[in-house]
């Protein structure tokens, strides 16, 4: 899994790419090969330094926002040349 840390506010922005279904662009021979998952998540620490997560359902400046990306291979063969395109949000 992938998993990128990023600050901002722009849900509105991710919600229309998992609408959509452009979270990741990934080249595979057939559609159905390979499955990718977007998901956004709130990080907070507590005064002891432990990080809770939660979802993200809104954000304001200064949240730390956790994008994680999940591929799973539906075939029985391994995936060769795996290019996946991963928009970040401008102003994060």
């Amino acid at each position: 899994m992938l998993k990128l840390r990023v600050r901002g506010s722009l849900l509105a922005f991710l919600a229309v790419l998992l609408i959509s279904g452009a979270a990741a662009g990934v080249r595979a021979e057939k559609p159905g090969e390979l499955e990718s998952l977007l998901q956004c998540v709130k990080v907070e620490r507590s005064p002891a330094g432990k990080e809770t997560f939660s979802e993200a359902r809104e954000a304001f400046p200064g949240d730390l926002l956790e994008y994680r990306l999940a591929f799973t291979n539906r075939t029985s063969a391994a995936v060769k040349g795996l290019l996946a395109t991963i928009p970040i949000p401008p102003g994060t």
